[in-house]
């Protein structure tokens, strides 16, 4: 019985409130596609921090837009949301067929992985990417200046899925 009640009391508040102003979802939402396929999200006035997300393996940004566009996303908690894309490269352990990659992985053998880390992914093509996360993380940055706020890098997270959040791992760890 009470958990009917509380159900009932939680249909009646977002009755109360509407769905949409609750979640933040009918503000407008302004996205722009980049030349290199990467995504930005935001909220109008709504936005305190950006997130720089890396893809996964074989994925997209346009995979996550999905994603960040639901009701619970940070999106809507006044995040502004980089979605980075890849680049096209071969991939050892898909055959050598090229897709999105941040690095080439070159083997899953458990067995392997002792040994020196360039036998297991291209070094140099993490440290290309890393550029990449770069340069949108110091865009981020010139846009939390131009809005007069202090320590712009203290408003920056950096995360990702699978592949995307080793690189950004890998990327965080290279920062000063």
């Amino acid at each position: 019985m009470s958990k009917n009640l509380l159900l009932n009391q939680s249909d009646l508040l977002l009755r109360w409130v509407g769905v949409g102003d609750y979640f933040g979802m009918d503000s407008k939402v302004s996205r722009s596609r980049l030349e290199d396929k990467s995504i930005l999200m935001e909220v109008a006035n709504n936005s305190r921090y950006s997130i720089v997300w890396l893809h996964g393996l074989g994925d997209s940004a346009e995979g996550f837009e999905d994603w960040f566009t639901m009701p619970q996303s940070p999106l809507y908690h006044g995040a502004r949301i980089r979605l980075l894309q890849a680049p096209q490269r071969k991939v050892t352990i898909n055959g050598g067929m090229v897709s999105t990659s941040w690095y080439d992985m070159k083997t899953f053998d458990p067995s392997q992985f002792s040994k020196p880390d360039r036998d297991l992914f291209s070094l140099e093509e993490m440290e290309d990417s890393r550029g990449i996360v770069d340069k949108y993380v110091r865009m981020e940055a010139e846009h939390w200046k131009k809005q007069n706020k202090a320590d712009p890098y203290k408003r920056i997270f950096v995360g990702g899925f699978s592949q995307g959040c080793a690189m950004s791992l890998y990327y965080g760890l290279q920062c000063t």
